[in-house]
């Protein structure tokens, strides 16, 4: 494993999760790490 990047989510996709599902497969996310508040 090398490199990474961070995807910073919009906060309407962060209330829709939808939205929040297809952002995460479009940029190709393989590690995720929110706070709880987020859930």
């Amino acid at each position: 494993m090398h490199g990474g990047r961070l995807v910073i989510v919009p906060r309407e996709v962060t209330r829709s999760p939808e939205e929040f599902h297809a952002l995460l497969i479009e940029q190709q996310v393989t590690v995720l790490n929110q706070t709880p508040s987020a859930f």
